[in-house]
């Protein structure tokens, strides 16, 4: 039993420590998102539609709350129009 607790725990540190900025930015928008009120299929395609539009940079600046250029708000707002259907 101990073993089992030991090897879940060391499982999970490890793809703690795995995890990309992308897969931390992507938690913590959706997380936003749905909190926001949208569906969390909404909130999803939303996300696919930025990372396909928006520089890896731009989305750590947008997660971490720095200042958005009317770039990325106009992505954002695309992403937005986009998914408002799904």
């Amino acid at each position: 039993m101990r073993f089992k607790l030991v090897a879940a725990l060391f499982i999970g540190i490890l793809l703690a420590g795995c995890s990309s900025e992308e897969d931390k930015v992507r938690g913590e928008f959706l997380a936003g998102c749905v909190q926001g009120g949208a569906s969390k299929k909404v909130c999803r395609c939303m996300f696919d539609k930025m990372v396909d539009s928006l520089t890896e940079q731009e989305m750590i600046q947008m997660n971490r709350g720095g200042a958005l250029t009317p770039q990325i708000l106009d992505k954002t707002v695309r992403a937005g129009m986009a998914c408002r259907n799904v």
